[in-house]
């Protein structure tokens, strides 16, 4: 079943290359088409290193929600396995934000602030 699988599934960056340019294909997965739609809290993390980390800023700027967003140095990747580093609680830092959504009670000096960045070198600073 798996080779019947592997042999069907087509290459990811041939579709891409097919779509190179802004078209029906990207817009069907695209936030900023439409901000309004989007009616349940954000939290969107990014990387310095990473080529989409300007998207943060225009998910918080757009959005009317209750968002966060998190930027440090790392890559496209998650902060708890961020390079170059440091690394944080990514984990942690999800958990504290949606515990208090799903059981509907705060969490004592947590919450849904602005924005959050980290510089090599610092802890976390919440806005």
């Amino acid at each position: 079943m798996w080779y019947q699988r592997l042999h069907a599934a087509e290459p990811w960056i041939l579709k891409w290359l097919a779509h190179q340019r802004r078209d029906d294909y990207w817009r069907r997965g695209s936030v900023c088409e439409d901000y309004a739609a989007v009616q349940v809290p954000v939290f969107a993390s990014s990387g310095w290193a990473d080529g989409y980390s300007n998207a943060v800023f225009r998910v918080l700027e757009h959005l009317d929600v209750p968002r966060k967003g998190l930027i440090g140095p790392w890559s496209h990747r998650y902060p708890h396995l961020g390079v170059p580093g440091p690394t944080i609680g990514y984990l942690q830092e999800v958990r504290a934000l949606v515990r208090p959504l799903a059981t509907g009670r705060p969490q004592r000096g947590r919450g849904w602030p602005r924005a959050a960045h980290l510089n090599a070198g610092e802890r976390a600073a919440l806005y």
